[in-house]
């Protein structure tokens, strides 16, 4: 049992390290030899969990999807209106690439592969078709005006995430919760739906 513990340890040891190199520095400059050097193990114990640093990224992309997934199953109580679990969608996803380095890498490292193949990356592009349907569900309620297509309304939540996770990583004195919130301040008056117009 010890030694499963241990080698748990240094599994989630390597995640860690390997998710720092590649949020600081991208895929083509990460190798297994700085993972270790990070992680203060040997290359040999890095090597005893991961082949290559193709292996590391895909765990860690992987992480990602299963952290989005947590995100839409869970966000949000039985009744809310669909205006406030939008909101906090936006804001458990913003939390999530600020406070959890391997959601901060993955999600790096699916951009980087995304531009090197001239593609949207599947996750940017399920985060988007889930904010289209939180949107038209919110204009079907009446809480957000129709006046706007519900999906250039969700392109405009999803670059508010990402674009503030970017800049915060640019500036790192940015809260990006905050940021997010302070977005959500001033879209919501201009995307609300004039009063009376639930179920229009």
């Amino acid at each position: 049992m010890a030694k499963q513990e241990r080698a748990k340890r240094t599994y989630e040891a390597v995640l860690d390290a390997a998710a720092r190199e590649f949020a600081a520095h991208g895929y083509a400059n990460t190798n297994l030899g700085l993972v270790a050097a990070r992680s203060g193990l040997t290359k040999g114990a890095v090597y005893g969990h991961f082949a290559s640093k193709e292996d590391l990224a895909a765990e860690l992309t992987g992480h990602l999807d299963q952290a989005w997934k947590l995100i839409e199953k869970t966000t949000g109580e039985p009744g809310d209106s669909p205006v406030h679990t939008l909101r906090a969608v936006t804001c458990e996803l913003t939390a999530m690439l600020q406070g959890d380095i391997r959601v901060n890498a993955a999600l790096r490292l699916v951009i980087e592969d995304g531009q090197a193949v001239g593609r949207t990356p599947v996750f940017v592009s399920d985060v988007e078709r889930v904010m289209h349907r939180m949107v038209m569900q919110a204009q079907q309620a009446g809480e957000l005006s129709d006046v706007y297509p519900a999906e250039a309304v969700a392109r405009l939540l999803v670059t508010v995430i990402f674009g503030s996770h970017y800049l915060g990583s640019a500036r790192a004195e940015l809260d990006l919760i905050t940021r997010v919130r302070s977005s959500w301040d001033v879209l919501l008056p201009a995307l609300a739906a004039p009063p009376g117009a639930a179920g229009h």
